[in-house]
């Protein structure tokens, strides 16, 4: 215990922060790791899991690295350590998910109706469909949250990924839609989730008397393009 106190106190809280790497086997639990590293963690210090390596993460002072090292190793063998880019300001590290998605629709229909019977009528329309929707939300880090984009049910997990990433989940299921996918990434940068497209083409007959026969037939379709950006 006196050794533990001893260790914590050389801890101090700097203003800016390095990103250290420690790589273990995967026979080794991140969040074990986590969990023994947080024990001598400052407030200020940020441990990040890097779930693809079997890497933890660690946003503390250029003179704490040794002491994390030394604490880490003593009970979990580590197999490489690094250090991740230059110094990371505490301000560069996100504490929640500002998010917005983008639904942008485009496309054709052509009707075409002809109506045999008294009079004779053929009648052909063209119709062009473009238009954007926006809807945003603001979830905390490691929850998740429910939008709605011109009535479009979209929902949304945000979680950490490295130092300034972010990993969403994204499940979009409705009538004639569905898109789920899993991404990283980046404040400020437009990412595409997918499209779907809805056929357009039907075709219907009606008869009566004295109107006669009335045959209608529609072609085309609409494509939804979804986007997220993290703000």
């Amino acid at each position: 215990m006196k050794n533990l106190l001893a260790l914590i106190c050389l801890i101090t809280s700097p203003f800016a922060m390095g990103l250290e790497a420690f790589c273990f086997s995967s026979q080794y639990s991140l969040s074990q790791i986590k969990d023994h590293v947080q024990i001598i963690a400052s407030p200020k210090d940020k441990i990040y899991l890097r779930e693809s390596q079997n890497c933890l993460e660690v946003a503390t002072s250029s003179s704490k690295v040794e002491l994390m090292r030394k604490w880490i190793s003593k009970k979990y063998p580590i197999l490489k350590s690094y250090t991740v880019g230059q110094q990371v300001a505490p301000s560069a590290i996100p504490s929640n998910c500002r998010l917005a998605v983008e639904k942008e629709v485009s496309g054709s229909n052509e009707v075409t109706t002809a109506a045999i019977g008294q009079r004779n009528r053929l009648n052909q329309q063209t119709s062009r469909t473009s238009g954007k929707s926006v809807s945003s939300l603001v979830l905390g880090m490691g929850s998740s949250g429910v939008v709605s984009v011109n009535g479009q049910r979209v929902e949304l997990e945000c979680l950490q990924s490295g130092a300034a990433g972010l990993k969403i989940k994204v499940s979009l299921v409705g009538p004639r839609q569905e898109i789920a996918t899993q991404l990283v990434v980046n404040k400020g940068i437009r990412t595409n989730l997918g499209s779907v497209v809805e056929d357009l083409n039907r075709q219907s007959r009606s008869a009566g008397f004295p109107s006669g026969v009335s045959v209608s037939k529609s072609s085309g379709s609409l494509t939804y393009d979804y986007y997220l950006l993290a703000k």
